[in-house]
Order: C-alpha cells, then structure tokens, then sequence
C-alpha cells in the first residue's frame, strides 16, 4: 500500500509542531516546606507539565544517623588515600565545580524563574531578649539567602514574614517556591554542563599526565 506523499508530509509536519510545543511548555516545580511546633518537618514536590503532576513528599530522618552513615562512607572511600592524595582530590573536585559553575551560570540564570516565593515563619524563645535577636538575626539570613539566589537564577518579589513568639520556645515554618523552566532550556542547561564537565576534566587529566612525565623525567636524572 503506497501512502501519498502529501499525508506523509503532513504527519511530519504535525510531529515537528507537536514536538516544538512541547520543548517549549513551561515545567513548573513547586517545593513546600512545612515545620509544625514540635513536629519534624516535611518537604513537598510537586511537579506540574501540561495536565500532568507528579507529587513526592519527603520527611526528614533522624540526623545523627544520617550523618554517621555519611561519614563512614566518606571514610571507606578514602581509607587507601595518603593525606596528600585526599587534599589533591578535594583541590580537583573543587576546580571542576569552580569551572562548570563560572562557565554554566549565566545560561542557568537566563532560563530559570522562580515564579513564587513566600516564607512565613514564627519563632521564639522564654527569654523575650533571645526571641528578638533571633527573629532580626532570621530577617538578615533569609534576605542575604534570597539574595544569594537572585544571582543563581531570576526571581519574583519575595513575600517574607517572620514573627516573634515571646516566653515560649516555638518554631513554626512554611515556605514555598514555585519554579519555572520548559524541557528545551533543561536539556540546554544539562548540556552546557556536561560540556563544561567534559572540558575541565580534560584539562585536569592532561595537566596530571604532564606533571607525572615531569617528575618521572626528573628522578631519572
């Protein structure tokens, strides 16, 4: 059965269409946090495209065993490593991130919104003195964070409140983030990092193997 060209062409043309808009719909990603008095906090993620949500809660475990499975691990990893080959490993990892990052944040920045972001929190202390200088002190991080983030990617108006809680110890929080992308600028930005990636550790490798020849050179001689 020979198909007409014109309704293969037709097909064709409807995917490309198709396929640009949905390169070009906007990924929403909402992140919810939530800390009751007394109670662990919780973080919500709610991924919307086009009709589609995908929700992911996480709670927070017990720290203490989360940082002494992490350090265990991080001591296994480096049990064979002198000293001087830990410090070198930790210098390559941070010239890698250094590199990706000086190469890749003004394409993240151009193509990342944060739509939304609201901060409501209440703390406070038995000491009326304590409960004052930790909500002014709660004031100045948040804002320095936000402006932290600002740099990182563009961002909407903030709508902070923090509110003092005075002769109790409370802590209550909830904040949420709205952030904005589409699929083409993700895979642009993943791309543009996994480039960068690639050419550091390029460079890192040839400079290793020129140092290496150096000395073996010179204990030769």
């Amino acid at each position: 059965m020979n198909i007409p060209l014109y309704i293969l062409l037709g097909v064709l043309i409807f995917l490309l269409i198709f396929l640009m808009f949905f390169l070009f719909l906007k990924i929403r990603l909402e992140i919810t946090y939530k800390k009751e008095n007394n109670k662990k906090g919780k973080i919500l993620l709610v991924a919307s495209f086009f009709w589609k949500k995908v929700r992911k809660e996480v709670s927070f475990k017990d720290k203490n065993e989360e940082n002494k499975k992490s350090a265990n691990h991080i001591k296994d990893n480096n049990d064979n490593l002198s000293f001087g080959e830990k410090i070198e490993k930790y210098r390559i990892i941070f010239e890698e991130m250094r590199y990706v990052w000086s190469k890749s944040k003004r394409k993240i920045r151009k193509n990342i919104f944060a739509e939304k972001i609201f901060i409501d929190m209440s703390v406070g202390f038995e000491d009326a003195f304590v409960t004052g200088i930790t909500t002014g002190s709660l004031w100045a991080f948040v804002y320095t964070v936000i402006g932290l983030l600002s740099d990182i990617i563009k961002i909407s108006v903030p709508e902070v409140d923090i509110k003092p809680v005075y002769n109790e110890d409370y802590f209550e929080a909830d904040a949420k983030c709205t952030v904005a992308s589409s699929p083409v600028n993700i895979i642009g930005i993943g791309l543009k990092i996994l480039v960068n990636y690639y050419i550091i550790k390029k460079k890192i490798e040839k400079e290793t193997k020129k140092e290496k020849a150096e000395d073996n050179y010179g204990n030769t001689n």
